[in-house]
């Protein structure tokens, strides 16, 4: 009966540890599975934004976004977006929002308001 009693307890051990591992296993699948989840939230609100409202989603500048060498040629844009690959036109601004102007003496801001 002793060496039973022994047998159990070893086979305990390996339930618990393996019990345990399990656990952890299933609490690291489903922080990624969140994780995912937000991140696919993220991404269709994003889509929503630009494809049915027409709103283009705005990011924050970069140092790799400014040493971009890119530049437009089209006479409606104000720069290039180079994370999306295309022009950044004027119609696209939000005015009605705080929007600050950037320029030097001359080079048109308050035409550009206008």
């Amino acid at each position: 009966m002793g060496n039973d009693n022994k047998k159990n307890k070893g086979e305990d051990t390996v339930i618990d540890a393996l019990a345990e591992t399990l656990g952890e296993l299933l609490i690291e699948l489903f922080t990624a599975l969140l994780t995912f989840i937000w991140w696919l939230i993220k991404k269709g609100f994003e889509a929503y934004q630009e494809r049915v409202l027409h709103r283009p989603i705005v990011k924050p500048l970069t140092k790799k976004m400014l040493d971009s060498q890119k530049s437009t040629g089209h006479p409606n844009a104000l720069g290039y977006i180079p994370s999306k690959k295309r022009d950044l036109l004027l119609h696209e601004l939000k005015m009605e929002r705080h929007t600050g102007i950037i320029g030097s003496t001359g080079s048109g801001k308050t035409v550009l308001l206008r």
